[in-house]
């Protein structure tokens, strides 16, 4: 169809190519800071979970997703940069725009931490095998109960989910494979391509996890701003942030006001139960954490720098 040379102009974030290379972007981008998030709970579960199972579980499991959380963001984290230059078109090779150091800042990534070729050695020449194969049925397991969680929700999350258990289906056929001759040379000789495959399952697990989480989240934190634990017991009141030491001098907070709340003071039994990251965690008081409604969290400084990737910066001035 020919556009009609009358009609006005549109954005460009109007004409679907732009949209699907945006959404690409934020895909690669926040999917793996959910995965390296995963990781870093992995890490304190390993060292901190309560019985000697669970710290095995988590060991075995962060063994198992080290490669991956290395090599995937470094080669699909750099191609979301690519994907904003091309947003831009030939002004984004420029360097007026943000774009352009972003990629080549970037780009050392898959050289210093994405050596592809090693990590995929380790994936499917170690992790995979070790333990008689409890390398690769652990993951296996911990995705199907995120599947079988999506599939209870009864929504879109629902497909999402089979369509995730199919691509694990295949994971498993394919590593049983390559084994199957006990021809090490000849099944490491896919070790890259094996390590991008099993990457792209393992975000798209992160983003299915988030999916079938962030709801009951947001919920939580609702709940939090109105001063009401998880469980519906009323948490301390809120202080505002212009109360300063007068509040600790009188000894009790102004009543609650939602325009001028910017924290909640909760004793430190509420932590454990609230699932609150340490990114929201700010020092307060001797005895009290202050948990900040306002402070920015890692995935939302994310999702601005795939904003400023996708945004033209100011152009300088010329005389």
């Amino acid at each position: 169809m020919v556009r009609d040379a009358t009609t006005p102009q549109i954005p460009i974030v109007g004409h679907p190519d732009v949209r699907r290379m945006l959404l690409a972007q934020k895909s690669y981008a926040e999917g793996a800071l959910a995965l390296i998030l995963y990781c870093g709970r992995l890490l304190d579960d390993e060292r901190t979970a309560p019985t000697t199972d669970e710290r095995a579980r988590a060991g075995l499991l962060l063994d198992m997703l080290t490669p991956i959380a290395k090599s995937w963001p470094s080669q699909w984290c750099l191609e979301a940069n690519n994907l904003a230059i091309q947003v831009h078109g030939g002004y984004g090779y420029t360097r007026e725009y943000n774009v352009e150091p972003f990629y080549r800042d970037n780009r050392v990534n898959p050289i210093h931490e994405g050596t592809h070729g090693v990590h995929g050695l380790d994936l499917l020449g170690r992790k995979v095998v070790m333990d008689g194969g409890t390398g690769l049925r652990l993951p296996i397991e911990t995705v199907s109960m995120t599947t079988a969680r999506a599939a209870a929700a009864d929504n879109q999350a629902a497909g999402f989910g089979r369509q995730l258990d199919a691509s694990l289906a295949h994971v498993a056929a394919v590593t049983r494979r390559l084994w199957e001759a006990g021809d090490a040379e000849s099944a490491l000789a896919n070790a890259s391509v094996y390590l991008e495959a099993v990457g792209h399952v393992v975000v798209a697990w992160m983003w299915l996890d988030v999916a079938g989480t962030d709801a009951g989240r947001r919920r939580t934190q609702r709940r939090l701003l109105r001063g009401q634990a998880p469980g519906g017991s009323v948490l301390p009141p809120v202080r505002t942030a212009q109360d300063g030491g007068a509040v600790r001098a009188a000894g009790k907070p102004r009543p609650h006001h939602p325009r001028h709340a910017r924290g909640l003071h909760l004793s430190l039994p509420y932590l454990p139960s609230v699932g609150l990251s340490r990114s929201f965690v700010r020092s307060a008081d001797p005895g009290v954490v202050t948990v900040s409604s306002s402070s920015t969290s890692a995935a939302t400084r994310a999702r601005r720098s795939v904003r400023m990737a996708s945004a033209p910066a100011p152009r300088p001035r010329t005389t």
